[in-house]
């Protein structure tokens, strides 16, 4: 097998050991506060090209979701898209599916992706526009602000809710009881 070398500027040598299960090269750092600015360099530039990447991101979804007026047929459109990554993206023994063999299709996307769609599709939902007056596209914290702003009455809330619960009613286990537990609570 291999040697795994451990080089890192902070320390004054370097360890090698041999590569083995439960082995690892170890080096002791000669100047401790030099090894954690490494450390923070590394994370700050991972966390500035995250930024930049979700940022670009969020104008492609923004761009590609401009097109749809109908918040139904821009959710539809996203989920054939989201299945369709899904199934290229992970092996068919990790999809995580309902009992009727649906996709769960939230526990595979990435967070930041989720966090836009909703933005996004809540914009459409709210008759907020993508762009300003003068064609500029409006970004992720001004349209969440307007989202906010476009706030349902407590009766819109409801029926939204009871919109939903009326979507996953068919996903349970025993669909029927689950009615009969809701007309219970509404009572």
């Amino acid at each position: 097998m291999g040697a795994l070398i451990v080089m890192n500027p902070a320390c004054e040598g370097f360890a090698v050991l041999e590569d083995t299960p439960r082995e690892y090269a170890a080096a002791t750092p000669s100047n401790p506060t030099a090894e954690v600015i490494e450390c923070l360099k590394t994370y700050k530039a991972i966390d500035e090209a995250s930024a930049e990447m979700n940022s670009n991101n969020f104008e492609t979804l923004r761009s590609v979701l401009s097109r749809f007026t109908e918040h139904s047929e821009a959710e539809h459109f996203l989920s054939q898209s989201e299945i369709e990554w899904i199934e290229t993206s992970f092996p068919a023994d990790k999809i995580q599916r309902f009992k009727d063999g649906k996709i769960k299709i939230t526990k595979h996307l990435p967070g930041s992706y989720s966090a836009a769609k909703s933005v996004l599709l809540g914009a459409i939902k709210n008759g907020i526009a993508f762009f300003d007056e003068n064609g500029e596209p409006v970004g992720k914290t001004a349209l969440q602000n307007a989202n906010k702003a476009a706030a349902k009455t407590p009766e819109e809330k409801i029926t939204a809710m009871m919109e939903s619960v009326m979507k996953l009613l068919p996903q349970c286990a025993d669909p029927e009881a689950m009615r009969k537990t809701l007309q219970e609570i509404v009572a």
